[in-house]
């Protein structure tokens, strides 16, 4: 299993557990499903003994469960409120940062020559334009990692329509991730 974590904070991002696919070598797309977790704690695991709780044994403590997206879920990402000026203004920080990282340092033995920084450009300003589009309609959502650092990787949320019902699609951009086997 591969385990895909922001190159500049470290969180997690999500896995290949689930469905996914790499578009124009830019952005993944990775496919989720609606889900519900559930955070009551067990007893049994904190080694409680019923019998001896007397009365209150009975007294359990409210159930409680949340429901999202399976990768927002899973790994703790966190809904980042966004609109279209917001997010122009992360995508230029951000792009600046993956730029720098990508020519200075040597990722898969290799580091990105001018000619690589503007192919990648054009290829991610459509992934932009795609996402722009679709936040200024509300189509989309955003989410940050775990540790809610606004200068790292991001999540875009979108709900498809497919002949399986609506499925929410979780894209990501490429560069901005680390792949790491585990």
């Amino acid at each position: 299993m591969y385990l895909y974590t922001c190159r500049f904070c470290g969180d997690d991002m999500f896995t290949d557990a689930h469905k996914v696919k790499l578009i124009d070598d830019c952005y993944y797309e990775v496919e989720g499903k609606h889900t519900s977790m559930n955070n009551d704690i067990d007893p049994s695991l904190l080694g409680a003994n019923a019998s001896a709780e007397g009365e209150d044994a009975d007294d359990q403590a409210e159930s409680s469960s949340i429901s999202g997206v399976d990768v927002c879920l899973y790994n703790k990402l966190q809904e980042f409120p966004m609109d279209k000026k917001g997010l122009t203004g992360w995508f230029k920080g951000y792009l600046k940062k993956i730029i720098e990282f990508k020519t200075t340092e040597e990722v898969e033995g290799k580091r990105w020559s001018e000619s690589d920084v503007a192919d990648w450009k054009v290829r991610v300003t459509n992934f932009y334009k795609l996402v722009a589009g679709k936040i200024g309609k509300g189509d989309v959502t955003v989410f940050v990692g775990e540790s809610f650092d606004t200068k790292a990787s991001y999540a875009f949320l979108e709900w498809r329509e497919t002949d399986q019902g609506e499925v929410p699609i979780v894209m990501f951009i490429k560069d901005g991730l680390k792949e790491q086997k585990q």
